[in-house]
């Protein structure tokens, strides 16, 4: 005699009513998991997507006051803009702004940049009154040993015998300092420090 085996319907579950088709109920179990997992998926998708947005909705500014802040209005007219330093920025560095507002960026050149436009020691202003930047930097370049304690990047307080040196050698012979002034320390603190500034600009 041959058996027969008897399979029990699936019994329809309240979740896959609560789909709201004829079709998923017939389905029973199966598809009230699946519209489970789907439902939950996009709520869990749509509530992160919201969070993402919260958290992106204001963004910082980028910090370019280290070079900003020494610059003195207003941009000469010589000035040819080129993707080099920026010189200028609004709204500033530190504000908070929704994500996707513009920030405004003036670029210039750095080397065609007059030393006139610069807030430093008056030393310098008056040294290269007439001239760029890259002037400045071609003179300090000249004397090697003086440029390669630049790019040391090491304040002037940090500098051992055999740096302080030939670095207030410079100041004598570019700046016009005299060892035997009183505040010749000051001075070339200040100069060296402003020089520091306009190698890593």
């Amino acid at each position: 005699m041959a058996t027969r085996k008897v399979v029990k319907p699936a019994t329809p579950q309240k979740k896959a009513l609560t789909v709201g088709s004829a079709s998923a109920a017939q389905s029973g179990g199966q598809v009230a998991a699946q519209s489970d997992f789907q439902l939950a998926s996009q709520s869990e998708f749509q509530l992160a997507s919201q969070n993402i947005f919260k958290f992106s909705d204001f963004i910082l500014v980028k910090d370019n006051t280290d070079f900003t802040s020494r610059f003195l209005p207003p941009i000469p007219p010589k000035i040819v803009f080129s993707k080099t330093v920026v010189i200028g920025q609004d709204p500033p560095a530190g504000n908070v702004v929704p994500a996707g507002t513009a920030i405004s960026l003036t670029l210039a050149q750095k080397h065609i940049i007059p030393i006139t436009s610069f807030n430093v020691n008056p030393k310098i202003r008056d040294t290269y009154s007439n001239k760029t930047l890259g002037d400045l930097l071609t003179d300090v370049s000249s004397n090697s040993t003086a440029q390669l304690i630049l790019n040391q990047n090491k304040p002037y307080d940090n500098l051992n015998l055999n740096e302080t040196g030939p670095i207030n050698a410079l100041m004598e012979s570019k700046f016009g300092l005299s060892p035997t002034d009183p505040s010749f320390s000051t001075q070339a603190k200040s100069i060296y420090g402003d020089l520091l500034f306009l190698n890593n600009a």
